[in-house]
């Protein structure tokens, strides 16, 4: 039946004495599911018990030693009803050993606490009679234990190479205090390195307090790209003194970026002349920390020839060619602009390098100048001597 709150901690104690003075079986452990059942809900209880060792005790006589025997093991209660979990004849529990069984029940219909008693029985004659706690409809059970919590704020997105910070808080939102906390960062992966402290311990924490935690990281330019998880446990003591661990983890993007540069170029002939086929070479490098994907490079150049050249995937610490075959179909100093394109984890970025391309005028127009010159001179000796004799 529900019985008022103060008789839990008497029945508590009262199942701790009788399961464990010099007992043979012992209920080690308990757990009902769901923790808060809805009235007239269907739970779950499961009973680990474990051989305590030493002599049995049973109603005024003590039974020598040795491993008990399971005869039964059955839930009793006036307010439970029970659907499965009824053990018969479970057999030897060898030294150290613990066997779970489970107990499958409708809760009452009217809210309270229960305490349906888990009874066992052995070979050697020993009795454990041991009162569970089932919540039907209340929160009183929920208010005796805190509720740790680890918030965290994470940067945007980080570089390679680049440190970056965490921000993170340890808040209680249960109701009840949480002492002797101690939040431990594993930061082991490759690359990503923790530069603060790596354990940080709270003395104590109220319900609703919340206490913040720093964390400053390194990384170098090697550290995998994509989500980097990094692992902590949070450990920490309720208030009955059960210690208490949460496995906890927090990520950070890792994204890089690729950055082309000019590295090199080359002409060939070295210095066209008017008329002449020729190649420009440039040479495009990766200086940064991601691929350069759908890499492509044009020229302006105002000359007949291909003025676009696609180059493809170029890696971090890689150059590729980009060849204009052209020709020079006219002369001087020309400006000209190349322009590469690629993409990567942020987009589209783009290169813009202003060049120059000198063109001379070809050897044959310049004999034909020459010749032209010359005709021009002999025809003013001629006219000169014309005039003399004239004269």
């Amino acid at each position: 039946m529900s019985r008022p709150l103060p008789a839990l901690a008497t029945l508590l104690l009262l199942a701790a004495f009788v399961g464990s003075v010099g007992a043979g079986v012992i209920v080690s452990d308990y757990r009902v599911a769901p923790d808060v059942l809805s009235p007239g809900g269907d739970g779950l209880l499961t009973v680990t018990i474990t051989n305590g060792g030493g002599s049995t005790q049973t109603t005024g006589t003590i039974v020598p030693g040795g491993d008990p025997v399971i005869e039964s093991v059955r839930l009793h209660s006036t307010d439970l009803r029970l659907l499965s979990g009824s053990y018969e004849d479970l057999g030897l529990l060898g030294p150290g050993q613990s066997v779970p069984v489970t107990f499958h029940f409708t809760a009452p219909s009217a809210p309270g606490i229960y305490f349906p008693e888990v009874w066992i029985r052995t070979a050697q004659g020993q009795i454990v009679r041991y009162p569970v706690v089932v919540n039907v409809g209340t929160r009183i059970g929920q208010l005796t234990r805190p509720a740790l919590v680890l918030e965290k704020t994470m940067p945007g997105p980080v570089r390679p190479g680049d440190p970056f910070r965490a921000n993170l808080s340890i808040a209680n939102r249960g109701s009840a205090a949480a002492t002797d906390i101690v939040l431990t960062v594993n930061a082991s992966a490759q690359s990503l390195g923790l530069e603060s402290p790596a354990i940080h311990y709270i003395e104590r924490l109220e319900p609703g307090e919340a206490r913040p935690i720093t964390l400053e990281f390194s990384t170098d330019r090697q550290v995998a790209l994509g989500l980097r998880t990094i692992g902590a446990t949070l450990d920490y003591v309720l208030p009955d003194g059960t210690p208490q661990r949460q496995n906890e983890s927090f990520a950070v993007l890792i994204r890089g970026r690729a950055e082309l540069g000019l590295a090199a170029l080359s002409i060939d002939p070295v210095r066209p002349t008017r008329g002449d086929a020729f190649s420009l070479l440039v040479r495009l490098q990766n200086t940064g920390t991601d691929d350069a994907n759908s890499v492509r490079a044009r020229i302006d150049l105002p000359l007949q020839g291909n003025n676009e050249s696609f180059i493809g995937t170029v890696e971090p610490g890689n150059d590729a060619p980009a060849v204009f075959n052209l020709v020079a179909d006219r002369t001087g100093v020309l400006a000209y602009t190349l322009t590469a394109t690629w993409e990567d984890d942020e987009g589209e970025q783009t290169l813009v390098e202003p060049l120059t391309l000198e063109v001379a005028e070809g050897a044959g127009n310049g004999i034909l100048i020459l010749g032209a010159l010359v005709l021009v001179a002999l025809a003013a000796v001629g006219i000169w001597l014309w005039r003399r004799r004239s004269s």
